[in-house]
């Protein structure tokens, strides 16, 4: 124990190892009825979080400035977001509200599937402000009639090497979870697929082209069912950047779900501050998710089964 190599029970205090530190916890001998409704709260939080976590490891594990790849984004991720959600969930509780106007949403009991909410998607000092939302949207300055490529770089301040990362959760048509109870969309819980587009700056320095497209600005990489490398090329700078507009077509998504942007380089452990921004649908034919009025009555049938699934912000497959 002294050499802080401890492990197991000692009276009440339970010792254990993580990221090559010693650490402790109070064993709780009298713990109170796991299917309180404070309890099915808790775990539907952080079966949401664990899912969108799992969903989006391969830019989650490191986009968190500051801290080391995997065990400590993970922790922070799952830390910040569970706050975030409790917090959303609470307001939509405790206000008099519809259904329908509230933000917080969670997975279903057994389901493997992400759902979106207004998740922190990575956090540092690096500010990412090319990208400028607005509705639904991402987009970056319009350009002027036949500026160059080089001077619309200049303009607009482009750092070759800067690479801007768009996080999508994409909605799906095909439902995952239908409640026995309750005939409301919000009642239920959609497939929905993670997927990103990296825009990764090129020294454009001295181009006369024309501009005309994002391909002659950025080195484009992609994952998960998003349109083509060509085709997110073609896109004119200043065009909106959307969930629907980069989800592959013919594939029954919805259009909804949530988008953010995380500004990030290889060569230096920087992250911007990024949010995912949500697009809760309008109608029974896009809206998705287990609503807060309906969690207790979803997870009353059980607990959920939680699974994991490589660095990308910085360049890497794994």
């Amino acid at each position: 124990m002294f050499l802080g190599m401890a492990r197991g029970k000692v009276g009440d205090v339970v010792f254990y190892r993580a990221d090559g530190q010693q650490l402790s916890r109070v064993r709780n001998r009298n713990p109170r009825n796991p299917r309180s409704n404070a309890q099915l709260f808790q775990r539907a939080i952080m079966a949401t979080i664990v899912q969108a976590y799992t969903a989006g490891k391969a830019i989650f594990d490191h986009s968190f400035q500051g801290y080391s790849v995997g065990a400590q984004n993970q922790r922070e991720f799952l830390k910040r977001n569970a706050k975030l959600l409790r917090d959303t969930i609470a307001a939509d509780i405790n206000t008099p509200i519809t259904t329908n106007n509230q933000l917080g949403r969670v997975v279903a009991p057994g389901v493997s599937a992400p759902v979106p909410n207004s998740y922190i998607i990575s956090k540092g000092t690096y500010q990412q402000n090319l990208f400028t939302r607005e509705d639904n949207a991402f987009h970056m300055p319009l350009k002027d009639s036949d500026e160059t490529v080089s001077a619309y770089a200049t303009r607009i301040g482009l750092i070759p090497g800067d690479i801007y990362t768009v996080v999508l959760f994409m909605v799906n048509e095909k439902v995952a979870y239908e409640s026995s109870q309750w005939d409301d969309v919000l009642a239920s819980q959609q497939y929905c697929d993670f997927g990103y587009v990296r825009f990764i700056a090129k020294d454009v320095t001295g181009v006369t082209d024309v501009l005309t497209n994002m391909g002659q600005l950025f080195e484009i990489e992609t994952g998960g069912n998003v349109r083509s490398t060509n085709e997110i090329s073609n896109i004119s700078p200043g065009a909106d950047i959307s969930i629907s507009g980069l989800v592959q077509s013919g594939v029954g998504y919805t259009g909804t779900g949530g988008i953010g942007v995380i500004r990030s380089r290889r060569d230096m452990d920087l992250r911007s501050e990024s949010y995912l921004y949500v697009n809760y649908g309008t109608n029974a034919n896009n809206m998705f998710g287990i609503a807060s009025d309906y969690l207790l009555d979803a997870w009353k049938a059980g607990t959920v089964s939680i699974g994991d699934s490589d660095l990308i912000l910085e360049g890497g497959e794994g």
